[in-house]
């Protein structure tokens, strides 16, 4: 069994939120609490990895930042913002770019490729930015071949689309 076949893929993506989404809700009772501090959870991640100095949960937080964009493709979405969308009961959510683009909402409803390229070229594209960035402009030549290793792993992910299926190349 290949772990990149499309039905593999989708029986982990389905095991895993439904998985945690109970688990959250087992622990919090209240579906709207249990799911706003996923929210803030899936917010405050993003903004703990660029505000702080180079430290060695630097190290790890890159890390899991790269698996983070890499299970996008994998899970052909945020894997927490799916879980956020069970664990609300709302079909339409997208994550924490439903509430910046609820006013869009009010006009059109835009498709998933329009909220995944939004996502993809204002949060994670400059997020990455400023990761690579962060290492780059430090003293330490260690952080300046991290810098390099980021930007080599990263920068290919602008030029792929955001629902393309990678892991299609691997089966």
């Amino acid at each position: 069994m290949n772990i990149f076949t499309l039905e593999t893929r989708k029986k982990y993506t389905k095991l895993i939120v439904n998985t945690v989404s109970s688990l959250i809700l087992n622990v919090i009772n209240n579906k709207k609490v249990a799911g706003y501090l996923m929210l803030l959870f899936h917010c405050s991640f993003m903004l703990f990895i660029i505000f702080r100095l180079i430290t060695k949960i630097d190290y790890i937080c890159s890390c899991i930042w790269i698996l983070v964009i890499y299970s996008n493709y994998y899970f052909n979405g945020c894997i927490l913002s799916r879980i956020e969308q069970i664990v609300l009961n709302d079909r339409t959510w997208g994550g924490p770019v439903s509430i910046m683009m609820y006013p869009l909402h009010l006009f059109y409803n835009p498709n998933k490729q329009i909220m995944n390229d939004y996502i993809k070229y204002f949060w994670c594209a400059p997020i990455s930015t400023a990761l690579i960035f962060k290492y780059l402009l430090e003293d330490w030549i260690i952080h300046k071949l991290i810098g390099l290793a980021l930007f080599s792993i990263l920068t290919p992910l602008l030029f792929i689309p955001s629902q393309c299926n990678i892991f299609d190349y691997l089966t």
